[in-house]
């Protein structure tokens, strides 16, 4: 990635990159984000997305939490919260981010099983984003032979053009659904009020 995105993801994000450039005897950011620059934009979401959920809940903790937790305790009362949920959630610190069989790879220390599902929605949407430029459509595949990456039609190797071509077949129901969406008219309100009557008296039914 450049050393310009790379650098704002670093004074933006300082406690998710503080091991950036580091030693590589504990950091493989040693090297900085191996990855094109499209998928940039995926990249600053998923950690804006992981340092929100770290400051909410521990801030949350803090003010609320821990408070409502002992007044229920000592008036004994029944709490909503259980003990577990107090536990703050460890600071998300990257260890490596890079380009692994056409998607991207966030290994880090840290975090829940909350963010564990971020990181993992953010590595099948990146099978979907053209890894050099960001574009996201039908022409995006992966390559099917050698270095797999996830390009878009305009990114690849004339070289390349007809193996995307065969690429596509393996994704033609979903491209095949995908312009039957962009060709049709959107729907009415109407037409969206009587979806729901169906829907409603078919569940009635059951």
């Amino acid at each position: 990635m450049n050393k310009c995105l790379e650098k704002y993801l670093t004074k933006t994000y300082p406690k998710l990159f503080k091991d950036m450039y580091g030693d590589c005897k504990t950091t493989c950011l040693t090297w900085g984000i191996e990855t094109g620059n499209g998928w940039f934009f995926l990249l600053d979401a998923l950690c804006r997305q992981i340092q929100n959920h770290i400051n909410q809940h521990n801030d949350w903790i803090k003010e609320y939490g821990k408070k409502y937790y002992d007044k229920c305790k000592k008036e004994k009362k029944k709490c909503n919260i259980k003990k577990t949920d107090l536990q703050p959630i460890p600071q998300v610190v990257a260890v490596q981010i890079k380009e692994k069989f056409g998607m991207i790879r966030f290994y880090y220390n840290g975090g829940d099983n909350i963010i564990s599902g971020m990181v993992r929605l953010a590595e099948e949407l990146s099978d979907r984003i053209c890894e050099d430029c960001g574009v996201m459509n039908e022409t995006v595949v992966n390559t099917g032979k050698g270095w797999v990456r996830t390009l878009c039609l305009n990114c690849r190797p004339e070289t390349e053009k007809v193996v995307h071509n065969k690429a596509l077949k393996y994704d033609k129901k979903l491209i095949t659904a995908w312009n039957k969406a962009k060709n049709s008219p959107p729907e009415t309100l109407k037409e969206k009020m009587e979806r729901v009557e169906k829907v409603e008296k078919m569940s009635k039914k059951k």
